[in-house]
C-alpha cells in the first residue's frame, strides 16, 4: 500500500494523545505506521494485549486508569485517544 493511500488526512495522527496511543500499539503489536483509523482488534490485538496497552497508557499518561472495556468500546486510535483525554 502506498504512503499516499495509507496517510490521508482522515487517518493522520493529529493530536499528541493519538501519537502516544499509536506508539504504544506499535510497540505492543509489533506493527509500524499505525494510523488514527486503525482498529486494534483488526490489527491482531486480543484481550491479553489490550491489558498491556491500557496499563502502558495509564503509566505514560497518569490519571484514572481505564479498563480493557474502554479499548473494546473505542477500538481505533482516534476513539481511544478521545476516551483517554475525556477521563
Amino acid at each position: 500500500m502506498s504512503d499516499e493511500v495509507r496517510w490521508d488526512d482522515e487517518s493522520a495522527l493529529s493530536t499528541p494523545m493519538q501519537k502516544t496511543v499509536a506508539r504504544i500499539w506499535e510497540e505492543v503489536l509489533g506493527i509500524e505506521e499505525i494510523t488514527s483509523t486503525d482498529d486494534f482488534f483488526e490489527l491482531g490485538g486480543h484481550s491479553l494485549l489490550a491489558v498491556q496497552v491500557m496499563a502502558r497508557i495509564h503509566e505514560e499518561t497518569g490519571g484514572q486508569a481505564l479498563g480493557v472495556r474502554t479499548l473494546i468500546e473505542s477500538p481505533t486510535v482516534a476513539e481511544l485517544a478521545r476516551a483517554v483525554e475525556a477521563r
